[in-house]
């Protein structure tokens, strides 16, 4: 019994010794999202404005199909200038679509089809060039379900 005692209080006095502790523990950094979206109707007028930043941003993956619900997602750091703007005016976030951001910043566009066919666009910010700040849009990720039922007869092939 005194052998544990004893080596509990040498294992306590050596962590205390080496400075390891509550008092030296690193603090967490936490950052607070906020992810602004809009959903806008097969017909607003905005959609014109969305497919052609898409087809900008990415010619490879231009959309597909017109006719589809768009929904626009943006998420970035609370406290940033640009999701500030994003966010703001009573038609809601995100048009006009955004020309720049922060590093880590996304933008997503989803185009859904009546027949349950979708269309995903997912873009992050990144610097381009580091020590002059310059950045783009970059395409992370693409998406694409055919859906089922009545397909249009200008849907591609798998």
């Amino acid at each position: 019994m005194k052998l544990g005692v004893l080596s509990l209080a040498l294992t306590t006095a050596l962590l205390a010794s080496a400075g390891v502790g509550p008092a030296n523990a690193k603090e967490a950094k936490v950052t607070t999202l906020l992810t602004t979206q809009k959903v806008y109707s097969a017909n607003a007028p905005e959609v014109g404005a969305i497919r052609d930043w898409i087809t900008k941003h990415s010619p490879e993956y231009q959309p597909l199909l017109k006719g589809g619900v768009v929904t626009v997602k943006r998420t970035g750091p609370a406290g940033s200038s640009s999701m500030a703007t994003a966010s703001q005016g009573p038609g809601g976030p995100p048009v006009p679509l955004p020309a720049s951001g922060l590093p880590g910043e996304t933008f997503e566009v989803t185009q859904t089809y009546p027949n349950g066919g979708y269309e995903t666009w997912i873009y992050v910010w990144g610097l381009q060039d580091i020590p002059s700040g310059l950045g783009d849009w970059q395409l992370q990720s693409y998406k694409f379900d055919r859906g089922k039922g009545e397909v249009p007869n200008n849907l591609p092939e798998p």
